[in-house]
């Protein structure tokens, strides 16, 4: 019985570790995401964002051999990649689906070019170099609790601060709020630049967190679910946070899952079916919501409707 215990007890310690480490990047990059959406600007090159943040990062950790150094160079090209976006889609008024798909191909392709060219190795190079950030507990860093700190004050900044009141009457009329004299398109690049230095965060975690290692495309997907993740928080930071924590621990239990003989194709598909099934049900939640609202205003509509008949 004690070893029964002692084996669920350490998948159980599995599940948490790697969940939560799994769930970093992608809690970072939509608490940032989450500042976009309040803003009304949908950001969609949060996998670029991440992409081209833990490339530069483990450039600069390699050649300089401090990680810190490498966290710096991320944050500021999240910063750099988020104020294009925002100058393509604020200023010049581009699509922004189409620019941020734009922007995730470009970066995936460039990073790749630049792995081979700059270190010889065209899938993916190990750094004897740029060592890692330090752990707290097993595979726990303490960019981890990090992470969760910036989700609690990306919170209190959304509903406790004017910058965060005015971020969210921007989102709720972004002509009501000019006119009431807010400089919408500043407070647009705020928002947008400070989601990319938190995927700067976010990038910059991923190849320094234990391996010293970057690959092609190592983000995986990660911006995706991080969009999906503002999807269903409609730009909360708390929400997207705790969506991430969803993510990562779907993702974590499908690793565990492989002990016990499932595909290892199911597997690594485990998270993105999630995100789907999450976005579904938020879906139907929403039209459901819809329906019944609608359905309110009939019945008001009728009420109103009879009253008149009988004052006549």
């Amino acid at each position: 019985m004690s070893g029964e215990f002692a084996a669920l007890s350490a998948v159980i310690l599995f599940v948490i570790v790697s969940g939560l480490q799994s769930a970093t990047p992608i809690m970072l990059a939509a608490t940032g995401g989450a500042f976009s959406a309040q803003v009304n600007v949908f950001n969609v090159a949060l996998e670029a964002l991440l992409l081209g943040s833990a490339f530069t990062s483990f450039c600069a950790a390699h050649v300089t051999g401090n990680v810190w150094i490498g966290l710096l160079v991320g944050i500021l090209t999240g910063v750099v990649l988020a104020a294009i976006f925002a100058f393509l889609t604020v200023t010049l008024g581009g699509n922004e689906i189409i620019i941020g798909f734009g922007m995730n191909i470009a970066v995936t392709g460039l990073t790749a070019v630049l792995l081979g060219s700059l270190f010889n190795s065209p899938g993916s190079f190990l750094s004897p170099t740029a060592g890692s950030f330090p752990m707290i507990y097993s595979k726990i860093g303490w960019l981890t609790l990090v992470a969760l700190l910036l989700v609690a004050v990306a919170h209190w900044h959304t509903f406790h601060t004017r910058a965060g009141l005015r971020m969210r009457a921007i989102g709720f009329d972004s002509s009501a709020a000019l006119a009431a004299g807010i400089r919408v398109d500043a407070y647009k690049y705020r928002a947008v630049i400070m989601g990319g230095a938190l995927c700067g965060i976010g990038g910059a975690v991923i190849p320094l967190s234990g391996l010293s290692l970057f690959s092609v495309a190592m983000t995986a997907g990660m911006g995706f679910i991080a969009i999906a993740a503002v999807i269903l928080a409609d730009g909360r930071p708390i929400l997207a946070g705790a969506a991430a924590l969803f993510f990562g621990f779907t993702s974590a239990i499908g690793i565990q899952l492989q002990a016990f003989g499932w595909p290892n194709e199911l597997v690594l598909a485990l998270p993105y079916v999630a995100t789907v099934l999450a976005l579904l049900v938020k879906a139907i939640i929403g039209l459901r919501r819809e329906a019944k609202r609608r359905t309110r205003q009939a019945d008001q509509g009728q009420i109103t409707t009879t009253n008149i008949e009988v004052v006549a």
